[in-house]
């Protein structure tokens, strides 16, 4: 982590706050605006469901590939590619 590595303590928590400032800041956007957004969002009301259970059904192979060491095999081929690729230029 970059703040644990910084020169000074205050340097540090400069760089936490910032990243806590960074995370939080979006949220509160989104929730100042969540009324305004949820009314323009009219097909949630028509996919929401479907979303869901999309979104639940992604989550769970996501877990499962975690749990059974697949997603380590298949980040491990994407970068080995996206090296390959960078050599090749």
């Amino acid at each position: 982590m970059l703040a644990s590595n910084t020169q000074t303590f205050v340097g540090g928590i400069f760089l936490l706050i910032v990243y806590a400032l960074g995370v939080t800041i979006p949220l509160f956007i989104f929730a100042a605006f969540f009324d305004f957004f949820a009314s323009k969002m009219k097909f949630l009301k028509k996919y929401g469901k479907k979303l869901y259970k999309i979104g639940a059904i992604i989550i769970l192979i996501v877990g499962l590939m975690l749990l059974f060491g697949i997603y380590d095999d298949i980040s491990g081929f994407v970068i080995r590619t996206l090296m390959l690729s960078n050599d090749a230029r």
